[in-house]
């Protein structure tokens, strides 16, 4: 495999808002650019899912 072959990183992201459809939207257009999204619908599932998941960005 040469280096120009190698996989790339697929950005996490972890999207917390208290609207289910806020979520939704927002997870479908970064799942549309090829994205990795988590979410969490409040500030304690918010730092659950940091710690767990490591995402490299947070949309509050």
């Amino acid at each position: 495999m040469s280096s120009t072959d190698k996989p790339r990183h697929r950005a996490k992201i972890l999207v917390s808002d208290d609207d289910q459809i806020v979520r939704l939207l927002t997870r479908q257009c970064l799942e549309a650019e090829g994205m990795a999204v988590v979410e969490a619908a409040d500030g304690p599932e918010t730092l659950e899912v940091f710690v767990r998941e490591r995402p490299d960005l947070v949309f509050l």
